[in-house]
Protein backbone atom coordinates (compact mmCIF):
# COMPACT_ATOMS: atom_id res chain seq x y z
CA UNK A 1 0.00 0.00 0.00
CA UNK A 2 3.02 2.29 0.81
CA UNK A 3 4.42 2.01 -2.88
CA UNK A 4 1.02 2.52 -4.28
CA UNK A 5 0.43 5.55 -1.79
CA UNK A 6 3.92 7.24 -3.43
CA UNK A 7 3.04 6.38 -6.78
CA UNK A 8 0.40 8.43 -6.66
CA UNK A 9 1.94 11.61 -5.13
CA UNK A 10 4.04 11.26 -7.84
CA UNK A 11 2.15 11.22 -10.26
CA UNK A 12 0.05 14.34 -8.81
CA UNK A 13 3.00 16.24 -8.90
CA UNK A 14 3.12 15.63 -12.63
CA UNK A 15 -0.74 16.50 -13.01
CA UNK A 16 -0.19 19.58 -11.38
CA UNK A 17 0.46 19.29 -7.20
CA UNK A 18 1.43 21.97 -5.50
CA UNK A 19 6.00 21.47 -4.94
CA UNK A 20 5.49 22.31 -1.13
CA UNK A 21 2.26 19.95 -1.36
CA UNK A 22 4.25 17.09 -3.13
CA UNK A 23 7.09 17.36 -0.36
CA UNK A 24 5.15 17.45 2.59
CA UNK A 25 2.43 14.41 1.20
CA UNK A 26 5.80 12.15 1.15
CA UNK A 27 6.64 13.40 4.48
CA UNK A 28 3.06 13.16 6.11
CA UNK A 29 2.65 9.49 4.81
CA UNK A 30 5.78 8.74 5.51
CA UNK A 31 7.03 6.97 1.70
CA UNK A 32 10.39 7.98 1.14
CA UNK A 33 11.55 4.75 1.15
CA UNK A 34 9.21 3.79 -1.48
CA UNK A 35 10.07 6.13 -4.09
CA UNK A 36 12.72 5.16 -6.68
CA UNK A 37 16.16 6.88 -7.26
CA UNK A 38 14.54 9.21 -9.80
CA UNK A 39 10.99 9.65 -8.16
CA UNK A 40 12.78 11.15 -5.08
CA UNK A 41 14.79 13.58 -7.45
CA UNK A 42 11.36 14.45 -9.46
CA UNK A 43 9.71 14.98 -5.92
CA UNK A 44 12.97 17.34 -4.75
CA UNK A 45 12.49 19.34 -8.15
CA UNK A 46 11.10 22.93 -7.85
CA UNK A 47 10.50 23.13 -11.53
CA UNK A 48 10.42 19.83 -13.40
CA UNK A 49 10.96 19.68 -17.48
CA UNK A 50 8.20 19.22 -19.31
CA UNK A 51 9.56 15.32 -20.16
CA UNK A 52 9.85 14.68 -16.67
CA UNK A 53 6.28 15.62 -16.18
CA UNK A 54 5.21 13.78 -18.55
CA UNK A 55 7.11 10.76 -18.04
CA UNK A 56 6.19 10.57 -14.04
CA UNK A 57 2.01 11.08 -15.11
CA UNK A 58 2.36 7.94 -16.40
CA UNK A 59 2.82 6.60 -12.63
CA UNK A 60 -0.92 7.14 -12.46
CA UNK A 61 -1.33 3.64 -14.62
CA UNK A 62 1.13 2.11 -12.58
CA UNK A 63 -0.78 3.36 -9.05
CA UNK A 64 -4.20 2.37 -10.59
CA UNK A 65 -2.56 -1.40 -11.00
CA UNK A 66 -1.60 -1.73 -7.61
CA UNK A 67 -5.02 -0.55 -6.58
CA UNK A 68 -6.44 -3.32 -8.34
CA UNK A 69 -3.84 -5.84 -7.08
CA UNK A 70 -4.75 -4.43 -3.45
CA UNK A 71 -8.68 -4.80 -4.40
CA UNK A 72 -9.27 -1.34 -3.91
CA UNK A 73 -10.73 -1.09 -7.78
CA UNK A 74 -13.10 -4.38 -8.72
CA UNK A 75 -11.99 -4.80 -12.44
CA UNK A 76 -9.57 -3.11 -15.17
CA UNK A 77 -11.12 -2.90 -18.39
CA UNK A 78 -8.68 -2.91 -21.62
CA UNK A 79 -5.77 -0.46 -21.64
CA UNK A 80 -7.45 1.76 -24.58
CA UNK A 81 -7.18 4.95 -22.61
CA UNK A 82 -4.87 6.57 -19.92
CA UNK A 83 -6.97 6.19 -16.48
CA UNK A 84 -8.95 9.06 -15.13
CA UNK A 85 -6.67 10.80 -12.38
CA UNK A 86 -10.67 11.79 -10.67
CA UNK A 87 -11.15 8.49 -10.62
CA UNK A 88 -7.60 7.62 -8.88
Amino acid sequence: ANRATSLCIVASKALGMDHEEAIASVQGCEVSNCLTKRESLFIAKRSPTKKEVIHFSWSIESYWLLLWALQFVPSLDAPKFMCDPELA
